[in-house]
């Protein structure tokens, strides 16, 4: 009679788990959430002082960005990752980066009223006369070169720096939109716009370009918004994040070590 084996019982597989570890977790926080939290913070910052930093050349908002590029390219893959750990999220950043696109192309609208058809050309031609010129000379960090061997063209070379004289205007009007304040030394363009900036903003109040302006300053509010709730949900994300993993914000072996001051 054949004796009968008992076929050992396969132990049931143990499935891996598909939640984040804590290293894993480390790696969002220093290369996705906090960096977006600081760009969101200093976004904020300049949304609220309505500098919009739009540059008509190449004709986008140099600082004000969308989430992705606010993260060196290198960990783009940790911030999709992220995503797929919190989609709830996605509905925010797109959100933000639809507002960076309005307020983008508002400015851009904008620039191009305040260049064809506001007063600007008329009064850079008023202000860039030799007298006036002349008078900004006098006040700026050229004043010791001798005016008399100075042409009116080589002060405008000399304020507008390495733009050509086509551009001057396009210039200005970066300076309007911006909100720019009184520039320091460095600017070459420092003397003219300190010297005229009061009555070149004014142009925004002008009836040929209060629609466009508006239009931005809108834009911007809407964004600041946007912002504001992208980082509330990092903020709320990053809490259940660490609590839950016992990590950190901040990885104190990161933190350069001080002396006490006392």
């Amino acid at each position: 009679m054949a004796s009968s084996v008992k076929k050992p019982k396969n132990k049931p597989r143990r499935q891996k788990s598909t939640a984040p570890g804590p290293r894993i977790v480390r790696a969002w926080f220093d290369s996705v959430i906090n960096p977006l939290l600081k760009a969101l913070e200093t976004e904020n910052s300049r949304l609220l002082r309505f500098n919009w930093t739009w540059r008509f050349r190449p004709g986008v908002l140099e600082w004000i960005r969308v989430v992705a590029q606010y993260l060196s390219p290198e960990y783009r893959d940790n911030l999709e990752q992220f995503l797929k750990f919190h989609p709830a999220i996605n509905a925010n950043i797109a959100e933000h980066d639809e507002g960076v696109q309005t307020l983008t192309d508002a400015c851009r609208k904008l620039h191009t009223a305040l260049v064809t058809k506001s007063e600007l050309p008329r009064l850079y031609e008023e202000l860039s006369t030799p007298e006036g010129l002349r008078s900004v000379w006098e006040q700026s960090r050229f004043r010791h070169l001798p005016l008399e061997n100075t042409s009116p063209d080589r002060m405008l070379s000399e304020f507008f720096g390495g733009f050509d004289k086509s551009e001057h205007v396009s210039v200005l009007a970066e300076y309007i939109i911006n909100n720019t304040g009184d520039l320091p030394d460095h600017y070459t363009t420092a003397p003219f716009w300190n010297a005229y900036r009061e009555r070149l903003v004014q142009l925004l109040k002008a009836p040929d370009v209060r629609k466009e302006s508006r239009e931005v300053n809108s834009a911007g509010a809407n964004l600041r918004e946007a912002s504001s709730r992208l980082s509330q949900s990092l903020q709320e994300i990053r809490l259940d994040l660490s609590i839950k993993h016992d990590v950190p914000y901040v990885d104190p072996m990161s933190v350069p070590k001080s002396e006490p001051s006392w």
